[in-house]
């Protein structure tokens, strides 16, 4: 990566979610916990990350455990058919995956669904030349569910990423 460091894109990612001490977050496509340090740094509230990934899920593991980040519960799932009760999460952060999500509408209905009336999604993806060409990096926008309100869309580091910050209807 350059123009760039891991650590600038995490902090931008955890300072998008307007954090607040006791916030719940749920992170899907948690990968290896990348993101979990900055956004543990944030909140003392409940993490959850899930993965399709069992194997990033053990590399998350070991992750949480060696940085004490507890509590962090991990989840093997789809972002399609998320196994949460609805409202249980102040903020949802979407990274790194949807564009290649088998069904990009359903996934941010199920976002949308765990998170709490007033809550924010956010989502974030890295975008390629390819990928803008193809209209991938309007892929959230283009399937927004009634139930969800940008706020606000930054681009990062060039137009490499981007954040799209979103709110749950109340």
């Amino acid at each position: 990566m350059t123009g760039f460091s891991e650590p600038e894109l995490r902090e931008e990612i955890a300072s998008f979610l307007e954090l607040r001490s006791d916030s719940s977050v749920l992170e899907i496509c948690v990968g290896t916990g990348g993101n979990l340090p900055y956004i543990r740094a944030r909140t003392r509230g409940p993490i959850a990350g899930l993965d399709i990934s069992e194997e990033m899920l053990k590399i998350c593991q070991e992750k949480v455990d060696h940085m004490r980040l507890w509590p962090v519960d991990l989840f093997l799932g789809c972002a399609e058919y998320l196994p949460f009760k609805p409202g249980a999460f102040d903020r949802v952060l979407i990274g790194g995956g949807i564009s290649y999500f088998g069904d990009v509408r359903r996934a941010l209905s199920e976002a949308a669904r765990v998170t709490a009336d007033g809550g924010l999604v956010v989502v974030f993806e890295q975008v390629t030349l390819l990928e803008r060409a193809l209209g991938r990096a309007d892929l959230p926008l283009r399937n927004l569910p009634s139930n969800l309100s940008p706020l606000e869309r930054r681009w990062l580091f060039g137009h490499k990423f981007y954040l799209l910050k979103l709110v749950k209807q109340v």
